[in-house]
């Protein structure tokens, strides 16, 4: 068991570090929520504003009041990434940061889905007339750990090309 854990340090490390930093930072904003009365608490720069949106649906709002397949989603989402972790590579540096980063923020969503029947997003971005849906930071360990994932992989796809392409040319 002791070397299963070592193997996969680096992910439960950021996993348990941004479910924790996710939960938080939430119970901190339901907090402030609780002793205001206006949804922005604050902006900075003007563009960037601390918020308090209860999101029932995934991303953007979409599947609004979909709370329990969401849930289901997200679980099966954890259980697939769990059973495919030696196809996912998961015990490369890399792998590890992308999916602890990814299953932290579908797990930090799915606890607000389970315990509040919402999530609770807090982040806000209005870019003059662009304006980004409000998010939390499950939702940024999803994003970065999805970018991570895609970066790395297309870095090893050009990196086995440039190998297949040098091994035809020395035949």
């Amino acid at each position: 068991m002791k070397n299963n854990f070592s193997s996969y340090k680096v992910f439960w490390w950021i996993f348990l570090c941004v479910l924790v930093l996710d939960q938080l930072t939430k119970y901190l904003i339901q907090l402030v929520q609780h002793t205001r009365s206006s949804e922005v608490f604050f902006s900075v720069w003007g563009w960037l504003s601390l918020v308090y949106v209860r999101n029932t649906g995934a991303a953007w709002g979409v599947m609004a009041g979909s709370g329990t397949v969401l849930g289901i989603l997200a679980i099966l989402a954890l259980l697939t990434i769990f059973v495919l972790r030696k196809a996912l590579q998961i015990k490369r540096f890399p792998m590890q940061i992308a999916f602890g980063l990814l299953s932290a923020g579908i797990a930090g969503n799915m606890i607000d889905r389970l315990f509040l029947g919402y999530v609770v997003d807090f982040v806000d971005c209005d870019f003059n007339s662009w304006r980004f849906p409000a998010f939390n930071i499950a939702d940024a360990g999803i994003s970065i750990g999805v970018g991570i994932y895609i970066a790395f992989s297309l870095l090893e796809w050009i990196g086995q090309q440039k190998k297949s392409a040098a091994v035809s040319v020395k035949e």
